[in-house]
């Protein structure tokens, strides 16, 4: 739906005009997985599809909020806590856009998506972005819309996730790569070489952030820099050799954080030069870790991986949490939809997204 779609189905449903409406897009993560956490640089890309959503404020003291992809009418009481419902992340950012003084009182919320839930594309934060930009006043700086979506994450859904996601879609346009220093959240946009092409493929195998693996990745993270001492893993990308720790899966998991920081910076250099076969031979490497060292891969979804490559592809890897979801490769321009027929010829289940 257009947000003048979601207007019309907003008034169809609540009997009311919307008083705002507004856009966000998913994400893909071309390069820097798991390390926005950690102070590292990343390499997100806005899509061209994601959230539309139509809101008004309304009388009462329950927020109503309704989705085109599910058939009741969630209801809130504000200022009341998650219920593991899906429209938990709309209720969340409401609840900021309260305390933020942007809404007074209750809302009503209808919205529409085009990102597959449990894609690895950002749904849940383009979600939240959404409903903030629908209150939030026009001057409100990209940074500080991110950081809020954030605190959405962190303090009412209890996600303790990085600000890649948030910043990829508070910041550009659909087809930029932005390029973020995760702890300063300074960033700058490049863009796509015009002889690229990017294809992003859902495995058909969906997954699920809540099902404690993402949790259990960051909490090892964790550990292992406070074994380390440190307040950023990624600063061991400087470094020769990497500190010896006595646990070996900590081991594995500072070696995925320090490398693919390094990836990240070699890529920035071979995208700045055009240089497709060595952004792609980072991206195969980067998913190589995510295997190995991060265990954050599927079998499904390294077998789509190595026929991407094998079908033409510069590279690809896995992208967004892991687990399932979605993998991201990097094409020569014009050769997509030859591309995707021999991928899709081995991988019936898969979708071609972008």
């Amino acid at each position: 739906m257009t947000t003048d779609t979601v207007a019309e189905s907003f008034t169809a449903l609540f009997g009311e005009a919307a008083n705002a409406t507004c856009f966000a897009p998913g994400r893909v993560n071309l390069l820097g997985e798991h390390i926005d956490s950690h102070g590292g640089h990343v390499l997100p890309m806005a899509l061209p599809f994601g959230i539309s959503l139509a809101a008004a404020a309304i009388d009462g003291d329950h927020d109503r909020i309704a989705s085109a992809q599910f058939d009741d009418i969630a209801q809130y009481r504000c200022g009341a806590p998650k219920t593991g419902h899906w429209s938990d992340y709309i209720a969340g950012a409401l609840e900021t856009a309260r305390s933020q003084g942007w809404l007074a009182g209750a809302a009503a919320i209808y919205c529409d998506s085009a990102i597959p839930v449990g894609a690895g594309l950002s749904s849940s934060a383009a979600t939240i972005i959404a409903v903030l930009k629908a209150f939030a006043p026009d001057n409100l700086a990209a940074t500080d819309l991110a950081t809020l979506a954030q605190s959405v994450e962190h303090d009412f859904i209890g996600m303790p996730c990085g600000i890649m996601d948030q910043m990829a879609i508070a910041v550009p346009a659909p087809g930029e790569i932005l390029l973020l220093d995760c702890r300063s959240l300074e960033y700058e946009r490049l863009p796509l070489p015009s002889d690229w092409d990017i294809a992003v493929v859902h495995s058909g195998q969906h997954r699920a952030l809540a099902d404690g693996r993402y949790r259990q990745r960051i909490e090892e993270a964790g550990r292992a820099r406070q074994l380390l001492g440190l307040t950023w893993l990624t600063d061991l990308a400087r470094e020769d050799t990497l500190p010896a720790l006595q646990d070996p899966v900590l081991s594995r998991r500072v070696r995925h954080i320090a490398s693919e920081e390094a990836r990240v910076m070699q890529a920035v250099e071979a995208l700045r030069n055009g240089n497709a076969t060595a952004f792609g031979a980072l991206m195969q490497i980067g998913h190589h870790s995510m295997v190995k060292d991060f265990d954050a891969s599927t079998p499904e979804i390294d077998r789509l991986v190595a026929d991407a490559v094998e079908a033409g592809a510069h590279g690809a890897r896995i992208t967004g949490a892991g687990f399932g979801g979605c993998i991201v490769a990097l094409l020569p321009r014009g050769e997509k939809g030859q591309w995707w027929r021999k991928v899709s010829t081995i991988h019936a289940k898969a979708s071609l997204l972008f």
